[in-house]
């Protein structure tokens, strides 16, 4: 018997993915089982579709991808779009000070496994001015960082404050950053010192709720 072809596919949210996938391709969700949901097509022509859950983040760009083949572009774009589907803009430049300057996509690929591994962080944006001119417009908008780092065995606080220069273009409709340049005004390094409120709150207290860079974060509950 000669051998048949199947495809399997890395995400992170196999059951959202699936429902996609079986409506924009006609395929049929046989159902799940562990880490794994199964799409064939109803004919049995087609190759099988298996959607497995990794819990590893995209480190790079895509070297496998799906081409949906059409002679009615535009209509079936909108299809695609009404169920979920999302234009990227991949062309788009990211300059981030003497880190990184090149494709935007790269730079966020590289970015996510780093950010999971480091310490506490928080970005504030500020005020935000925007000046149009036709299907362009530049925005400048303040940001506060901070970051926890450990460095020769000592926690080291290390705040900066800048701001996000974006060209944002009109492409189809939809507004998004072109290109983006971070201007880098002030930065304090000091040592870590963290008292919480001088002892008001006990971090480790039942009903304090505290932030984490995963699913089990706050932000994810629904109550």
């Amino acid at each position: 018997m000669a051998a048949t072809l199947g495809l399997v596919l890395d995400c992170t949210d196999p059951d959202k993915l699936a429902e996609f996938w079986s409506a924009a391709i006609g395929y049929t969700t046989l159902g799940g089982a562990g880490s794994y949901v199964l799409l064939v097509d109803a004919d049995g022509k087609q190759p099988k579709l298996l959607l497995q859950r990794v819990d590893e983040p995209k480190s790079g760009k895509n070297r496998m991808h799906f081409d949906i083949e059409t002679p009615t572009v535009d209509a079936e774009v909108a299809r695609l779009e009404a169920l979920g589907a999302r234009r990227i803009v991949d062309d788009a430049i990211e300059e981030h000070g003497s880190s990184f300057t090149g494709r935007a996509h790269d730079y966020v690929d590289a970015a996510i496994p780093k950010v999971r591994n480091m310490g506490v962080m928080q970005h504030l944006l500020g005020n935000t001015h925007i000046e149009l001119d036709g299907n362009r417009a530049y925005v400048e908008t303040y940001i506060w960082t901070f970051l926890r780092v450990e460095r020769d065995g000592r926690s080291w606080d290390t705040f900066t404050g800048g701001r996000l220069n974006d060209k944002f273009e009109c492409r189809n409709g939809e507004w998004k950053i072109a290109h983006r340049r971070t201007v880098f005004d002030w930065n304090r390094d000091t040592p870590a010192n963290e008292g919480w409120c001088l002892g008001y709150i006990d971090p480790k207290a039942a009903g304090v709720l505290r932030g984490r860079k995963d699913k089990s974060d706050p932000t994810y509950e629904r109550f």
